[in-house]
């Protein structure tokens, strides 16, 4: 079905072939898995079959890539989508419209189909996912997660046999995984070839047919999905690549609350406490919170599904939310939001939105404090894998990239708490490492960082404390210190 016959590439103005002598075959109803470190090549696989390269992203290209004995430089990129659906890694970067009936029409409206059809399309597809409520909805007020099957179902509207997904679990929590795996799993029940480039492995155990382990652009190993599976930990760490199994935080309280009693280990002068923190919207309560210490100059999770209050809470503390109620003493002293705001740095989810120059450089100045002026700030930039980018345009790197290059921006701003909203979203093991190297880095210069995550390998790696927040409350349940850590996770292995 889908054929690469001694396939290079090379994007324009690049010095460095991308993928080199790719020779594959995937066959129809396969589930394909291409992982590796970020830049091997994966993505690029995915642009060669949904005709990104050479419509959209222009370069070199040798060799063949076949879509039903097909060359696909010889077919118009209308005529690779009526074959292919993508689903990308941002769901926002593929909406065109407002409302969820809209963007589900939007491709078989621009293929003339006929709109009876259209709205029977919709309607069948939203009740076979259980999501006739989201019809009206608009796409901007819903989840990361229910952004990401609305994605997955516009490749329904217009059903094509081809299906790739770029990374389409780097922003979302386990429960919305499992729902995008419920997904992949219809598809191939109903006879689709799905193509997948991934970092996150264990929601695809017992999916993936085969799975191409890529090295600098080219295909270094190829397992079958029985064989990947069997892989140990240890020597997927080797290879870069994250773990095949699946862990999910046991909620519950009870297990280690930090009481007024078990504070007084602490001294004030090295203790945030929030006496408490109270936000709501109109008669909607979205936090409340009472009691909690935290030590100060430490590394401190902040879990829980999405939707619980974790990016409010982090709003709410550094001073951005102005109807909050809250008190909360730093090191002894009660700061009012002023006060918070001038001590905190953000590091957001989706840092496009925080990245405003022409040039990495120019955006490390952009924050820069004394501490790191003179150049200094370049040590930084190649610790992260970063600095032989200097000149590059931030909105030109990959998402990987420009996480680290934000995680750079609060690095240099020298605040004493820092946020970071997801840092490992769409890093690969190595990656996840660097950044785990770093924040350890910051709390030796005596920074208090929170991390909101989903990545219980970066917890494992450095966090010292698990904020847990409830699902149903909105209340922080559980204040974690870390010899308890590696106890609130459960193994769970799919099976095939």
């Amino acid at each position: 079905m889908i054929k690469f016959t001694n396939l290079n590439f090379k994007y324009m103005n690049s010095d460095k072939k991308c993928l080199e002598n790719i020779n594959l075959e995937i066959k129809k109803n396969e589930c394909i898995l291409f992982t590796g470190v970020s830049g091997c090549g994966k993505t690029s696989i995915l642009r060669l079959i949904n005709g990104l390269i050479p419509n959209f992203y222009f370069g070199e290209l040798t060799g063949q890539v076949c879509i039903d004995d097909e060359n696909i430089t010889n077919m118009d990129i209308r005529d690779i989508s009526r074959k292919v659906n993508s689903v990308f890694q941002n769901p926002k970067s593929q909406f065109f419209n407002a409302i969820v009936e809209d963007e589900l029409a939007f491709k078989p409206e621009n293929y003339n189909m006929n709109p009876k059809d259209i709205v029977k399309n919709i309607k069948d597809i939203l009740e076979k996912y259980k999501l006739k409520d989201f019809q009206k909805r608009n796409l901007f007020t819903l989840s990361g997660g229910e952004k990401q099957r609305i994605c997955c179902l516009t490749s329904e509207t217009f059903p094509a046999e081809i299906i790739v997904l770029d990374e389409p679990s780097s922003n979302l929590d386990v429960d919305s995984i499992e729902k995008l795996r419920e997904i992949i799993t219809k598809w191939k029940k109903e006879g689709k070839t799905i193509i997948i480039a991934e970092h996150r492995l264990w929601y695809l155990m017992g999916l993936a047919d085969r799975v191409y382990y890529m090295k600098e652009g080219k295909i270094e190993r190829t397992f079958s999905g029985n064989e990947f599976e069997d892989i140990p930990y240890k020597a997927l760490k080797e290879m870069g690549l994250r773990s095949n199994q699946n862990r999910k935080l046991k909620f519950y309280s009870g297990i280690g609350n930090i009481t007024d009693n078990k504070a007084n280990k602490y001294k004030n002068n090295n203790l945030i406490q929030i006496d408490y923190l109270k936000f709501r919207v109109k008669e909607k309560e979205l936090l409340d919170i009472k009691n909690i210490f935290l030590p100060m100059n430490s590394i401190i999770g902040i879990v829980g599904l999405n939707g619980v209050g974790k990016s409010t809470f982090m709003n709410c503390f550094c001073g951005l939310e102005k109807k909050s109620k809250e008190v909360i003493k730093v090191a002894g002293i009660k700061m009012d939001k002023k006060q918070r705001l001038k001590k905190s740095y953000i590091v957001m989810q989706d840092v496009n939105h925080q990245l405003f120059t022409e040039s990495i450089e120019e955006e490390m100045k952009v924050n820069l404090s004394a501490k790191y002026a003179d150049g200094k700030y370049i040590d930084i930039l190649k610790s992260l894998n970063l600095y032989h980018l200097l000149e590059k345009h931030p909105m030109s790197l990959s998402g990987g990239q420009k996480q680290r290059l934000a995680i750079a921006t609060a690095m240099v701003s020298d605040r004493d708490i820092i946020f970071f909203d997801e840092p490992t979203s769409g890093l690969d093991y190595y990656h996840m490492q660097e950044v785990a190297k770093n924040m350890l880095e910051l709390k030796k210069e005596r920074k208090t960082i929170f991390i909101i995550t989903h990545d219980y390998e970066l917890i494992e790696e450095c966090c010292e404390h698990i904020l847990c927040f409830d699902n149903q409350s909105k209340r922080i349940i559980g204040n974690f210190s870390d010899e308890k850590i590696t106890k609130l996770y459960l193994g769970e292995k799919h099976g095939r």
